[in-house]
C-alpha cells in the first residue's frame, strides 16, 4: 500500500512532462514559453522526444521497472548539458528548466529507484548546479583572447560597432566586406551566439595561438563573456535579428546597414573601398533564431 501511495506523485509528473511537451511541440515550442531565450533553447523535435522520454519511462515503470532508474539517470544527464548550455550562452529558457525540473521530481518520487540511486540522482544535480556556477563565475571574470576582434556592445560610444552571428549567412557578407576594406580599428565586432557550436565557431576561427587546452579553455570562457553580454543587451532590448550595425547610439538592420556602414566609414576609409560590395549577394538580409530570410 506504501508502495502505491508513493507512485502517485510520480505518475502526476509523468503526465505533467508529457502534457507540457506536447503543448510545445505542437505550438512549435511557443505555448509556455516565448521569450527569447525559449526560442534560441527550444526546438519542437526535442519537445516530441521528451513527450516520447515521459512515456517510455511509464511504459518501463508498468512493464521493467528495474530499468526505471537507469532511464532516469540518462535523461538527468541530457537536461544536466541543456541547463549548462543556458547558462553559457546567458539565454534562458523556462520551458526547458520546468521539464527538467519535472524530472528531477519525478527521480526522488517514483518507488522504483533505491537509496543508491537517488544517491546518484543527487550527485548529478548537485554537480550539475556546482558546474553551472562555476563556469558562471569564470565567465564573469574571463577576459578575451588578446588576439580577438570581439567586443561587447556599447550603444554609447562613439565607435561603429557591428553585432553578428556565426552561424549568419548574411552577417557573413559584411564580415567579408570588413576584411576587404580592412577597417578593423574602427569597427568593433560584437558576437552574439545562439548555440554552443557558434561559440567553438568563433573560438576555432579566432584563437589560432591557442594551442593547449587550457588556452583554448581560457579563449572559450573569454569569448563566452563577451557572447553573455551582447546576448543579454539584444534580449533586454528587444533585437530579436542579426546583423545589426550600432553607430552613434543608433541600431540599424537591414537594408539601411550598407548605405550607413559606408557613410560612417568615410573618410578615411573611403579610399579602400570600390563600390563592388554594394551588390554583395544576401548582405542585406538578416538572420533570425530559425532561420535567415
Amino acid at each position: 500500500m506504501k508502495r502505491n501511495v508513493r507512485s502517485v506523485p510520480a505518475w502526476i509528473a509523468l503526465g505533467a512532462m508529457v502534457l507540457f511537451s506536447l503543448a510545445n511541440a505542437l505550438t512549435l515550442g511557443g505555448a509556455l514559453c516565448g521569450s527569447f531565450g525559449c526560442q534560441a533553447i527550444q526546438n519542437p523535435a526535442l519537445w516530441w522526444v521528451g513527450a516520447a522520454y515521459a512515456l517510455v519511462l511509464g511504459t518501463a515503470a508498468l512493464w521493467r521497472p528495474r530499468f526505471v532508474p537507469w532511464l532516469v539517470s540518462a535523461g538527468l544527464w541530457v537536461e544536466a548539458g541543456l541547463a549548462l548550455t543556458q547558462v553559457v550562452l546567458g539565454i534562458y529558457c523556462t520551458a526547458c528548466l520546468t521539464y527538467g525540473a519535472l524530472l528531477l521530481f519525478y527521480a526522488f518520487s517514483n518507488p522504483y529507484s533505491g537509496r543508491r540511486h537517488r544517491l546518484a540522482f543527487a550527485w548529478v544535480a548537485g554537480g550539475t548546479g556546482a558546474t553551472a556556477a562555476v563556469f558562471f563565475l569564470l565567465i564573469l571574470s574571463a577576459c578575451a583572447c588578446s588576439e580577438t576582434p570581439y567586443s561587447t556592445l556599447d550603444p554609447k560610444s562613439d565607435e561603429i560597432s557591428l553585432v553578428f552571428e556565426p552561424a549568419c549567412t548574411h552577417c557573413h557578407s559584411l564580415l567579408d566586406l570588413l576584411q576587404q576594406m580592412d577597417p578593423q580599428r574602427r569597427v568593433k565586432l560584437c558576437p552574439e551566439a545562439w548555440s554552443l557550436r557558434s561559440v567553438w565557431k568563433l573560438v576555432r576561427d579566432h584563437c589560432t595561438t591557442c594551442y593547449r587546452w587550457s588556452d583554448r579553455i581560457r579563449c572559450f570562457m573569454g569569448t563566452a563573456a563577451v557572447v553573455r553580454a551582447n546576448n543579454r543587451f539584444c534580449v533586454e532590448n528587444g533585437y530579436r535579428q542579426v546583423p545589426l550595425l550600432v553607430v552613434r547610439g543608433r541600431i540599424i538592420s537591414g537594408e539601411a546597414i550598407k548605405p550607413a556602414l559606408l557613410s560612417a566609414l568615410q573618410p578615411p576609409a573611403s579610399d579602400l573601398f570600390d563600390g563592388s560590395w554594394i551588390s554583395l549577394p544576401g548582405s542585406g538580409g538578416a538572420c533570425t533564431i530559425n532561420a535567415c530570410d
